[in-house]
């Protein structure tokens, strides 16, 4: 595949540039270490490097132009000068894959929580009326058939749109994709338009990036404004306060949803929780859905309350966002259990926030008749403001709280444990373990019949970030291997 250079910047606004901008170009690069002969390099500025340090190393790889913030003299290729180059590299990127999301419908998912979980009921819900879609989020990304695990919520435009014409040549149809606060402030999404816009809730995470709630806040509204203006619709948490602020961003219908009785477009009219799942009867305005599903908890409830907004969004029949809800059995580290023919619930859960750690002991809250043994703990390198309200909803929610590590990074783990116990009044109210393995085995010690651990933080990953180094690790493999130890001694 190669584009005309001057095609690829016919939706870029140009401050400035040298040389001639019709030659072919073989492919775009924002490394210089993967550049050949014949692409066209993006110098882009990230957290710890600027791509403008490794201009003189693209053109030696045989860059034959480059995308730059500010002009660069003399280095043999013509330059392109643009206000920013990670919004320009998104464009670019459309354009040389000839634009590909413009061929499917797309449906972005933005919130704090519950992206994860909204995304594979909408995906089923749709999947249910033979339409092949692909799949983009935290967990998976599925393109066609294929399924390889995320490295990012949200890719990197460069990527992402690879990964959008790779489904266009797979005949997909619609894509579901959770788009994050990150993907959003750098331009990884720009150029899309959306035919739905999700938002499901906003509470305290990322402000070692985004620095306030306010620009977190201003980081999701901007999903919003990139809703198709003929065709796009906006789902909002009608419970959210977020969601005036999300819904402004554009003149398209706004369809909410609420746990209260006749609040919003789609509520229950009656509900149930167990521990086998949810029951519900939602009314719509399209018509009532009966919702039988395995997932757990109030927060579910919400999830699936969103979803079913697409259903209705998008003019699926009933009967099918029925059978989507009942059909996904459950979501890759959301609330998922571990049985091992123990006496007592185990359950993983990716809850990292401290409104997500509320929501996922809550879920389970009133359903076990003993008590709520939870283990958790803070990352490293990420907003330490969390770090003290995490442990008080821990303390708070639990009958027993056990803190220890979750990718500590380039962090001491003892620090950010110290930070977790500096915002509690009783240091005590938790037992501490730096090493992960202990406290999941500590806690499921513990344990007595009728009892429910929760393992929460790690959820589907499979790794512990050290240092710099992922380590093998999974919370599913330490519980599963103690629990088949434990039972087959005693």
């Amino acid at each position: 595949m190669t584009k005309k250079l001057c095609e690829l910047l016919s939706d870029i606004l140009i401050l400035q540039k040298t040389g001639d901008i019709t030659m072919n170009i073989s492919a775009v690069q924002c490394d210089s270490r993967k550049v050949s002969p014949g692409d066209l390099f993006v110098a882009v500025k990230g957290g710890s490097f600027d791509g403008h340090n490794f201009i003189n190393e693209a053109v030696q790889q045989g860059a034959c132009a480059v995308v730059v913030e500010k002009p660069c003299l003399g280095i043999g290729v013509p330059f392109i000068q643009v206000g920013n180059t990670r919004q320009a590299l998104a464009r670019i990127a459309s354009a040389f894959y000839n634009h590909p999301s413009r061929s499917m419908m797309m449906i972005g998912i933005t919130g704090t929580n519950g992206k994860t979980s909204t995304a594979y009921l909408i995906d089923q819900i749709v999947r249910e009326t033979g339409i092949k879609t692909g799949l983009l989020g935290t967990v998976i990304y599925r393109i066609g058939g294929e399924m390889q695990s995320a490295e990012w919520t949200t890719p990197e435009s460069l990527t992402l749109q690879y990964m959008l014409y790779e489904m266009v040549q797979c005949q997909t149809k619609t894509v579901v994709m959770e788009v994050s606060s990150h993907s959003l402030e750098q331009y990884r999404v720009e150029g899309i338009q959306f035919r739905l816009a999700v938002f499901t809730n906003l509470t305290q995470d990322h402000l070692d990036y985004h620095r306030s709630m306010e620009e977190y806040a201003a980081a999701k509204q901007k999903l919003f404004k990139q809703v198709h203006p003929v065709e796009g619709e906006n789902i909002v948490n009608g419970d959210e306060p977020a969601s005036l602020l999300m819904a402004r961003q554009n003149y398209r219908p706004v369809v909410t949803y609420s746990i209260a009785r006749g609040k919003a477009d789609v509520y229950p009219e009656k509900v149930s929780f167990s521990f086998s799942g949810i029951q519900a009867v939602l009314r719509t305005p399209s018509g009532n859905v009966t919702v039988r599903s395995s997932l757990m908890g109030r927060h579910n409830l919400y999830n699936i309350m969103a979803a079913v907004c697409a259903g209705v969004c998008l003019d699926i029949p009933i009967e099918k966002i029925e059978e989507g809800v009942y059909n996904l059995k459950s979501v890759p580290g959301r609330l998922e259990t571990v049985n091992e023919s123990q006496p007592f619930a185990v359950l993983i859960d990716f809850a990292h926030t401290p409104d997500g750690i509320e929501k996922a002991i809550g879920a389970v809250k009133g359903i076990f008749p003993g008590r709520i043994i939870t283990v958790f703990g803070c990352g490293g390198d990420r907003d330490r403001t969390k770090r003290p309200l995490m442990g008080r909803a821990a303390v708070a929610y639990s009958d027993i709280a056990v803190l220890t590590s979750d990718n500590p990074r380039s962090e001491p783990p003892m620090q950010i444990i110290d930070d977790v116990l500096n915002g509690l009044e009783n240091k005590n109210a938790v037992k501490v373990f730096v090493d992960r393995t202990e406290a999941v085995h500590y806690a499921l010690d513990l344990a007595r019949k009728g009892d429910c651990v929760l393992l929460l933080g790690k959820g589907h990953e499979n790794y512990q970030i050290i240092g710099t180094e992922k380590i093998p690790y999974s919370d599913r493999d330490a519980a599963e291997n103690y629990l088949r130890e434990k039972f087959r001694k005693s």
